[in-house]
């Protein structure tokens, strides 16, 4: 029972010292010539562990010498690369990001109909024929020509059926 749980130890000890020794957070911002590039896939592909950037591009992943990372986007094009000693020893890793480009093939454009002339006499006739059919059907939603205040009114005929709308009864 000892021997197999000291085998068992020293197996995990071995295992862990593997993935932790010479490991170190990496601490990054992945950036565009533009700005700022948000929720950024980055991926550890030696130690299998991922992250995303956040809202400003900052993100954090654990590394060491010579681990493959891999940084993903619908928007950028892919990055690939090794760590180094330099990466490992650098305050902030940049990463800086670039546009992907999305290539067409080429487009034909064909005329396959005439287009046709502007005929305001047209036009006009039928704006009249829809205004009327609207104006059968809506009639308290267009003002009638004599409701309207022609700018020579009587002003003390108005103001003398205001009063006599507004005083008291007695």
């Amino acid at each position: 029972m000892n021997r197999n749980y000291l085998l068992l130890l020293t197996t995990c000890s071995i295992f862990t010292a593997k993935f932790s020794f010479g490991q170190k957070v990496i601490l990054g911002k992945t950036v565009t010539i533009n700005g700022i590039a948000e929720y950024i896939h980055i991926s550890n592909k030696s130690n299998y562990t991922k992250t995303i950037s956040d809202e400003s591009g900052n993100f954090s992943i654990r590394a060491s010498i010579n681990d493959s990372i891999s940084i993903r986007s619908t928007l950028y094009e892919e990055i690939s690369f090794k760590i180094n000693e330099k990466h490992l020893n650098e305050e902030i890793l940049i990463i800086l990001l670039t546009e992907k480009t999305n290539q067409l093939d080429e487009v034909f454009l064909e005329r396959k109909f005439k287009p046709q002339e502007f005929d305001l006499a047209s036009i006009n006739k039928d704006f009249k024929s829809i205004v009327s059919r609207d104006l059968k059907n809506n009639p308290n939603a267009y003002t009638r020509k004599e409701d309207l205040i022609n700018p020579d009114f009587n002003i003390l005929g108005v103001a003398g059926l205001i009063y006599n709308t507004l005083k008291p009864k007695t």
